[in-house]
């Protein structure tokens, strides 16, 4: 946590006002102000929290879920053209990539919350998945009733 308001006067790490007050008191390490925070009993400071952010690693920062919902979604699509025009029995394949898509999509919107990263990579693979889903339903029923 780096609070913007500075560091204490003489900048050695232990426990001071907090400038944020949100607490009587936050440890500064001496760099930073910490997550750590405080309040004073008797002449001492009795720690409340030690809330310490996660450690992020490079790969929990791509968005691999949402990357794969697009690439699911976009290859359902591309599939969905093809079986159209020149297979029209793939589309067993094309509804199981759209639904693959819209799976993962879901879970890269719920991993875009922690991470703050690929919502709208997961949103549009959602969207273009869940749309050839639907148009896959809608044309099965068709079938069955004009057919």
């Amino acid at each position: 946590m780096n609070v913007q308001q500075g560091s204490p006067p003489n900048s050695r790490p232990g426990w001071y006002k907090d400038p944020l007050g949100a607490a009587e008191f936050r440890y500064f390490d001496g760099m930073h102000w910490t997550a750590r925070i405080g309040r004073k009993a008797a002449g001492k400071v009795s720690v409340i929290s030690e809330a310490r952010e996660p450690i992020a690693s490079d790969r929990a920062k791509f968005p691999t879920f949402a990357l794969t919902a697009l690439l699911l979604g976009g290859a359902a699509f591309l599939c969905s053209l093809v079986s159209t025009v020149l297979f029209p029995s793939i589309g067993v394949i094309v509804q199981l990539l759209a639904v693959g898509g819209v799976i993962f999509g879901v879970l890269g919107i719920r991993a875009a919350r922690r991470t703050r990263r690929g919502l709208a990579l997961s949103i549009i693979g959602v969207s273009v998945s869940g749309a050839l889903v639907t148009v896959g339903l809608l044309l099965l029923a068709s079938s069955r009733v004009f057919g």
